[in-house]
C-alpha cells in the first residue's frame, strides 16, 4: 500500500534532478544502469537486463513497479548504447518482445569466484552471531538487508521466525 499518492512517480523525478546536477558538474565517458531503468544522460549509457518478470509475471510485482517498468523500460532501452544480459535466454527475449538488434545486446554470463565456497560453522560463527543469525545450510536471497541496518523478511513483523544462513564468504548480495 502506498502511504503517498505518485510515490514512486516523484522518487523519480528527485533522482532524474539529482543525478542531472551531478552528471552536469563533472564530465563522464559513461553510464551503466545496473537497475534496468536509467536516468536520461548526455554520453553513452549501458543498461543491465535481468529480465522480463514485471511482463511475464506482473501478478508477481507491486502494481506500481509495473506501471514503472511499462512506462520507464521501453525509453531506457531505446537510449541505451549497449544492453547486458545475464543469460542468452533474455537476450532472445529482448529481441522478441522489443525487436531489439542482436548486436546491441551482449549476454554477461553470471560467474562466481573461487573465493566464495560452503564455510563451516567454526569460520561463519563470529559474523552470524553479530547480527543475530544461524550457521545452516539454507540461504535467503530474498531477505533485504536495509539501509536502517535491519532485516527485513517476507513474514509478518510478529513472526518469530530466526534466519537461518550459510554464508559463502564475508560478502553477501540479497535480491
Amino acid at each position: 500500500m502506498n502511504v503517498v499518492p505518485y510515490s514512486y512517480e516523484l522518487s523519480r523525478l528527485i533522482q532524474q534532478h539529482r543525478f542531472a546536477q551531478y552528471t552536469q558538474k563533472q564530465a563522464f565517458d559513461l553510464y551503466h544502469a545496473p537497475n534496468v531503468l536509467p536516468l536520461p544522460f548526455d554520453g553513452p549509457t549501458v543498461i543491465t537486463v535481468h529480465d522480463l518478470s514485471w511482463i511475464r509475471y506482473p501478478q508477481a510485482h507491486p502494481p506500481e513497479r509495473v506501471r514503472a517498468m511499462n512506462k520507464y523500460f521501453q525509453p531506457g532501452l531505446e537510449r541505451a548504447s549497449l544492453i547486458l544480459t545475464d543469460s542468452e535466454f533474455v537476450k532472445r527475449e529482448l529481441m522478441e518482445v522489443f525487436g531489439v538488434k542482436p548486436e546491441r545486446i551482449r549476454p554477461v554470463l553470471l560467474g562466481v569466484e573461487a573465493l566464495f565456497q560452503p564455510r563451516s560453522a567454526d569460520q561463519t560463527r563470529g559474523v552470524l552471531d553479530a547480527h543475530g543469525l544461524v550457521h545452516a545450510s539454507t540461504c535467503w536471497p530474498w531477505a533485504r538487508w536495509s539501509p536502517e541496518r535491519t532485516w527485513r523478511w517476507p513474514c509478518a513483523p510478529s513472526c518469530n521466525w530466526r534466519p537461518r544462513l550459510e554464508s559463502a564468504s564475508r560478502w553477501c548480495w540479497w535480491a
